[in-house]
């Protein structure tokens, strides 16, 4: 039944499009202008029940999202950083937008990142915050030697980053950089009660430590306590999109990590040992 009335809807689709199966990359563009115009039939379809509607438009829209990650990753791969801003910034939403305003940030171009902000199309709180917070980072950033942080800025950052929103991160990890302070994370469990957790209340479970952390310095220390010589290590380093900037074999329970060739930014240090994950850190390169 579900299979008839999903045909009757979607005809002008073809079945790689409607089932997200995208093999060729010159067809990245043209599924993603066919799928936003089959979700804008399906809001405006009358006739589908409420429920095979919405299971419809949320199929479209998560292969949407897997199609233009796609062709992000593929245009930075191959034309490079510029021509992904161009793609992203050309989509509607915020989230795309706000991507294109990380790889400019990447490239250590405050003055295009504060244009490209000032033109984000916000549209609720959490969005309005992140805005807000990279503003008060990029005026950091234009001289930190300089800059005081305003009470009232720290706070609004602090706040932004208590929220419970997909962005908050962005602005515990601002505040951790501009104040070496946390701000505590929190969580509402089954029960419906609310607990503040961070990283001091959680029994560490591993024994590695990487600093300093954040960093200005061209190097960074993994000091692992429980190193094994018997073992093969891997350190990874990971932009923010997940693509791998570099790898070092660990072969030292104390050992330097060189950064001579990493820009300014927030990273992801995975250690490895196989297929299994030793330490997983976010590390700040300022």
């Amino acid at each position: 039944m579900i299979s008839r009335i999903m045909c009757q809807s979607i005809k002008t689709l073809l079945p790689r499009y409607r089932d997200c199966m995208i093999t060729n990359a010159a067809d990245l563009k043209p599924t993603i202008t066919l799928l936003r115009a089959e979700i804008i039939a399906l809001e405006n379809n009358t006739t589908l029940s409420p429920w095979i509607k919405r299971w419809l438009i949320a199929k479209y829209k998560r292969c949407l999202d897997k199609v233009i990650k796609q062709k992000s990753k593929d245009d930075r791969d191959q034309k490079g950083s510029d021509s992904t801003v161009v793609f992203l910034t050309s989509q509607p939403e915020f989230r795309y937008q706000a991507m294109a305003y990380g790889l400019i940030m990447e490239s250590n171009d405050h003055l295009q990142a504060r244009t490209l902000l000032n033109t984000l199309p916000y549209s609720d709180a959490g969005e309005q915050d992140f805005v807000a917070v990279q503003h008060i980072y990029l005026d950091y950033l234009a001289d930190r030697s300089a800059y005081v942080l305003s009470n009232a800025n720290k706070s609004f950052i602090y706040n932004a980053g208590l929220r419970q929103h997909p962005l908050a991160g962005f602005a515990r990890a601002i505040h951790f950089t501009m104040t070496g302070q946390k701000v505590p994370v929190i969580l509402t469990h089954l029960n419906g009660h609310t607990q503040i957790r961070s990283k001091k209340d959680i029994k560490p479970e591993s024994k590695t430590k990487i600093y300093p952390n954040p960093t200005d310095q061209q190097s960074f220390t993994i000091d692992m306590s429980d190193f094994d010589d018997n073992t093969q290590y891997l350190c990874s380093i990971l932009d923010i999109y997940g693509k791998v900037i570099s790898q070092n074999r660990i072969s030292h329970s104390k050992q330097s990590i060189d950064l001579h060739n990493i820009v300014n930014g927030i990273y992801i240090v995975k250690i490895t040992n196989g297929d299994r994950m030793v330490h997983v850190e976010k590390l700040m390169v300022k």
